[in-house]
């Protein structure tokens, strides 16, 4: 009987933009990346981590929620204002002056199990407080199956 095994593609691949567009990001706030393009990998899923850097005492109530938007034409369309926060892929707690690290989160999952063939993540700040301009993270790794 043949292993079945899952694969996966090179660890902590950094959404670069993302990182810079969450530079100091005001609470209400929504940060986004630049495309990731599935087109060559084909993977299965892609999990995504964050981490931010909250710098002023926030609510105590305070979360980071984190998306997917997707495009279905090459990358032509993405969703825009106000539908840019679609689906939610998952949230945590930012509800303190720490830096704080999100679980790995799975955007095939929040798109009924099929990743689409191109996507951009959006990092939406409803800490109370401004994140940093130091110490954010955005990272991302390919699972094929």
């Amino acid at each position: 009987m043949a292993d079945i095994k899952q694969k996966y593609g090179t660890s902590n691949q950094t959404l670069t933009t993302l990182v810079t567009n969450m530079i100091s990001l005001a609470t209400g706030s929504s940060a986004t990346s630049a495309e990731i393009s599935n087109v060559t990998n084909l993977f299965f899923d892609i999990l995504v981590q964050i981490k931010v850097k909250v710098i002023a005492t926030p609510s105590g109530t305070g979360v980071t929620n984190v998306y997917a938007i997707a495009s279905a034409d090459a990358g032509t369309s993405y969703p825009g204002t106000p539908n840019l926060k679609t689906v939610l892929i998952g949230s945590f707690n930012t509800n303190s002056i720490a830096t704080f690290t999100s679980n790995v989160m799975s955007v095939a999952q929040a798109f009924g199990g099929f990743l689409p063939e191109r996507i951009k993540i959006v990092v939406e700040n409803q800490s109370g407080a401004s994140y940093d301009s130091s110490g954010n993270g955005a990272f991302y790794q390919g699972v094929y199956a």
